[in-house]
């Protein structure tokens, strides 16, 4: 199994004055995350558990969460599993472990960091009924900002089973919000020998390398167990890696998270009333608990679309007020749904034969798009436009809508609005 990035005993901020069952609810939610882990690995009867860096949130690690964590380590240990641990940038060994000194379990592994006579990466054996399976190295961050690429500590040793190194480090083309530590590149990964990295420091899970198919190595993000805001939308776990003569199959994915946060967009073109729109978004909120049952969930929605309401959601505390009337909705009884916030992106509503009638610039934008319309050989040109101007990795997305009979149409009335915002003003 395949974990990374529990930020144990996260502190989340935001919510306490308005709701305290929810801020509770949120400093327990990485320590059930791990719980569900454990429990996993016991069900599966997996043979080992990697956790790849920032297993404490940063230098406070609470004293709970610290004996949590050594708990879930002994009741694995108890059960012959094995446990293999590196540190990131959130726990580097500089901060030490103050709660639990050295009175680790006998099957978990912590990896040091490099010192000034050690340039390779510590390697343990895993052997299973006398026969080695596997070898798994790592190398822990010795301080917060490590900026020195550790792939190099890495090389595939000699003897049998599968190669595994444990690394936290920021692959070349993550995300931006990661903090460039442990700077590498897919090839740097590639060239240790090893037949599956299993990656820590980014949140969302991704694999970058492997497949069923493939000669290349596993390179893979499992993502954090439990998320931390809303920016980190959707489900939160771990990979379940299955090994079977050498040949790994594709990771499977577990959801471990306790509370999920969603991210929506509702529009507000067919609502008449904020009794409308109070009740489309009651109807979002149940779908949603349904969809992450039996998870609470935290939603943000964005209002789009153009309508009447336009006017009254422009005003803050409008929304405020149809926020408030969501959240008093809320109970401590699990699972629960806490509205984080309502973002308007809304428009007035355009009335195109007004605009027609009036004959300035506005009326000559829409007589072009009616042009456009009518003579297939200025849509041909204007969809070769489109496409020479695009940027080059979004082409060949591009071209099959192309050749759709109503995308220039729709690309036209998309246009028109656009353009006629832009000249109005709003």
């Amino acid at each position: 199994m395949h974990a990374a990035d529990l930020h144990l005993d996260t502190p989340f901020s935001g919510v306490q004055a308005s709701a305290p069952f929810v801020a509770a609810a949120l400093r327990d939610a990485s320590l059930h995350a791990f719980e569900a882990i454990v429990e996993l690995a016991l069900e599966r009867e997996v043979d080992f558990v990697l956790f790849a860096g920032d297993i404490y949130d940063g230098s406070e690690r609470g004293v709970r969460a610290q004996f949590e964590f050594l708990d879930g380590l002994k009741r694995l240990n108890t059960a012959g599993i094995r446990s293999f641990i590196v540190h990131g940038n959130h726990d580097p060994l500089d901060t030490g472990w103050s709660a639990i000194s050295n009175s680790w379990p006998e099957l978990v592994t912590i990896f040091p960091a490099l010192g000034a006579l050690e340039e390779q990466a510590k390697i343990v054996r895993v052997v299973r009924d006398g026969v080695q399976i596997a070898t798994v190295q790592g190398v822990s961050f010795a301080e917060r900002a490590t900026t020195t690429n550790l792939t190099t500590a890495y090389h595939r040793p000699e003897g049998a089973g599968v190669h595994i190194g444990l690394l936290h480090c920021n692959v070349e083309g993550s995300p931006s919000e990661h903090s460039n530590y442990s700077p590498c590149s897919i090839a740097d990964l590639i060239k240790t020998g090893l037949d599956y990295l299993a990656l820590g420091h980014v949140h969302d899970r991704r694999i970058l390398s492997g497949g069923t198919a493939s000669n290349e190595p596993w390179i893979v993000y499992p993502g954090d167990t439990q998320a931390r805001s809303i920016n980190e939308a959707g489900a939160k776990g771990v990979y379940v890696v299955n090994v079977s003569d050498g040949i790994f199959s594709e990771p499977e994915f577990v959801a471990c998270d306790e509370i999920r946060f969603f991210r929506h967009e509702v529009k507000i073109d067919e609502c008449e009333s904020v009794i409308d729109l109070l009740d489309r978004l009651q109807v979002l909120e149940q779908e949603t608990l349904q969809l992450a049952m039996p998870r609470s969930i935290i939603m943000r929605v964005t209002l789009t679309g153009r309508g009447d309401l336009h006017p009254l959601l422009a005003r803050p505390d409008a929304r405020d007020e149809i926020l408030g009337s969501l959240r008093s909705r809320s109970s401590p009884s699990s699972p629960f749904c806490w509205w984080e916030q309502l973002i308007d992106r809304t428009q007035s509503e355009i009335d195109l034969e007004e605009i027609r009638a009036r004959g300035d610039f506005a009326a000559d934008v829409l007589r072009l798009a009616d042009e456009y319309r009518k003579d297939d050989a200025m849509q041909a040109a204007m969809l070769d436009h489109l496409l020479d101007a695009a940027p080059r990795n979004l082409r060949k997305e591009l071209s099959p809508l192309l050749v759709e009979p109503k995308f220039a149409d729709q690309l036209l009335s998309a246009a028109q609005l656009r353009a006629l915002d832009e000249i109005l003003g709003d």
